[in-house]
């Protein structure tokens, strides 16, 4: 089965684009080499509402909660 990704290349307003793609997307795949506190606590009710119907949220490393990401966004939850 061949799964096609829609990949897009964000350089501003990066908050906005996430969040409202987050509310349709099936998969929520992030790659990031650090994340902030501030952006867990911003980003982190949206990634749950979507992992709560049905999406697929994972970080880069595999198919890990990306709720495990540096032991922080496990508490914003």
């Amino acid at each position: 089965m061949l799964t096609k990704f829609n990949v897009k290349l964000i350089t501003d307003n990066m908050v906005d684009e996430l969040i409202t793609r987050m509310h349709h997307a099936s998969g929520i795949y992030i790659m990031t080499s650090f994340i902030m506190q501030s952006g867990v606590k911003l980003l982190a009710p949206h990634l749950k509402r979507a992992a709560e119907r049905g999406a697929e949220v994972a970080d880069a490393r595999g198919r890990l909660s990306v709720y495990h990401t540096a032991g922080r966004l496990a508490g914003a939850l």
